[in-house]
């Protein structure tokens, strides 16, 4: 068992250091970014399900960025009932555009509470994020629909890995 928390505890660091270089580089990009942590409602005798707990904070994301037409870049870690009390998200999201905590950010989550602050780097949040939760990787979200990231009909986001069309 020792060795098993040992060979995570290493995965967790490397997931760590990994995490840290991609938000120094969408810190370069974005001046705006934010500290979220997603809880969602359950019932008592249900656990929360990790599939479509995701599912919906990516569906969050994708509804924020199409509604104020910004781009949003998240990373985020999660955590499950079996190592936490419950199971829940943490994300650090950076966007290009302002948003505002409560009118914004918060105002538009259904699924149970919604933790939100600006994020600030010496608070250790991307430490506290990546060596102690499970990374659930997104694309960046693109809610822009002019040019650069629309050509002639066709969504070709320029923050999106190598110009994707989505």
């Amino acid at each position: 068992m020792v060795l098993l928390e040992l060979k995570q505890r290493e995965w967790f660091v490397s997931q760590h250091n990994d995490a840290t270089k991609r938000i120094h580089d969408a810190s370069r990009k974005f001046k705006f970014s934010y500290f979220l942590t997603f809880t969602f409602h359950r019932k008592a005798h249900e656990k929360a399900n990790t599939v479509s707990g995701i599912a919906e904070v990516k569906h969050y994301f994708r509804k924020i960025a199409n509604k104020y037409r910004l781009h949003l870049i998240p990373f985020a870690g999660w955590d499950d009932e079996e190592r936490s009390h419950r199971f829940h998200i943490h994300a650090i999201v950076f966007s290009d555009k302002r948003l505002r905590i409560n009118e914004d950010i918060k105002k538009h989550w259904p699924h149970g509470f919604l933790s939100a602050a600006k994020f600030n780097p010496a608070l250790e949040g991307v430490r506290y994020v990546f060596e102690r939760h499970f990374e659930e990787e997104f694309k960046p979200f693109c809610g822009v629909r002019r040019s650069p990231c629309v050509i002639k009909g066709v969504r070709h986001c320029t923050h999106h890995p190598a110009g994707d069309q989505f």
